[in-house]
């Protein structure tokens, strides 16, 4: 992500993420538990309620979901606990729009109903909302072109609590009303979506037949289309972003998970580096700020901030 404003929002997902200063000159961010003494005293004593500080709405804040019902903020570098938003259902992948706005995705999983709500910089409850109808949404992204709202569905259900067909995406111009869906020849399961700074759409997941997939809704377009890429060993597609040049894509594969740049020409790929992440097995949502990838860890883990493009950690406790 490419920021240009004073104020901005970063999001990730990760299970009791922590956000560790370099050099041991900023306090860790902690999840429950590992929680900062100075953000101790800030707790609400009703946890079932949303609560942020007021100055949250004057500093960059990292937003991070631990896949179940809450999102944790936190001051971005120095990483203090300022709030936290409390969800009526599971939370997925987050995303961020130009003015600083987080939107959340939720659903049911018993009865597979979807929303994704909208919530101001710094804010502690919603300010609107778009219905994902009967889908699984695994990430979302907004156009810093249009404004329009994508989210990647993993799959659809018509009720039940089992998905009956393979996902789609939903794009909600200006991020209002209605949703047109959209689904390439190969595409079958979704993980997430990115735009890039012309208002493309990339999205990954998986085809019909298991294999790795990536698509492209072009900007301006009605259809979207499968992208051949130059990488036979990248598959477990977890993520994709928009690097401020090229299309970045995490896998699992190899010894250690890497995070692969692809220069996108008509509906080929041709790979242009990688940046392996030798310290860790594990790699879900990353996020580009500048010159750094900000990948948050598992449970049991951390969030390490990475040179980009590069290979070793420049904080990682």
């Amino acid at each position: 992500m490419m920021w240009k404003r004073m104020r901005y929002a970063l999001s990730c997902c990760v299970a009791a993420a922590m956000l560790a200063g370099c050099g041991g000159s900023q306090p860790p961010i902690g999840a429950p538990g590992a929680m900062p003494q100075a953000a101790a005293t800030a707790t609400h004593a009703d946890r079932g309620k949303s609560w942020m500080l007021s100055e949250a709405k004057s500093e960059d804040l990292l937003y991070v979901s631990a896949y179940v019902n809450h999102v944790y903020v936190y001051s971005y570098p120095k990483g203090k606990l300022v709030g936290r938003l409390h969800l009526s259902n599971k939370v997925e992948s987050i995303c961020s729009d130009e003015q600083g706005n987080i939107w959340v995705p939720v659903f049911n999983s018993t009865y597979y109903r979807s929303k994704v709500l909208k919530f101001a910089h710094g804010g502690e409850n919603p300010i609107a909302s778009v219905d994902d109808g009967g889908a699984l949404p695994a990430g979302c992204s907004v156009s810093p072109i249009t404004g329009d709202l994508a989210v990647a569905n993993y799959c659809k259900s018509s009720g039940g609590g089992t998905c009956d067909t393979t996902g789609d995406v939903a794009v909600y111009a200006q991020a209002t009303g209605s949703p047109k869906t959209y689904i390439s020849r190969h595409m079958g399961t979704n993980f997430s979506c990115d735009y890039d700074d012309k208002g493309n759409l990339f999205v990954v997941g998986t085809a019909h037949y298991g294999a790795f997939n990536l698509a492209e809704l072009p900007f301006g377009k009605s259809q979207p289309k499968d992208i051949t890429i130059n990488q036979a060993g990248l598959y477990s597609p977890v993520f994709v972003q928009w690097d401020g040049k090229h299309v970045a894509i995490g896998s699992f594969g190899g010894s250690s998970p890497t995070i692969y740049a692809f220069a996108i020409k008509g509906a080929n790929g041709t790979e242009v580096g990688s940046t392996t992440l030798g310290d860790t097995t594990y790699l879900e949502q990353f996020i580009f700020d500048g010159k750094n990838v900000i990948v948050p860890g598992s449970e049991s883990g951390n969030v390490a901030v990475y040179k980009y493009p590069g290979a070793d950690p420049q904080c990682n406790q």
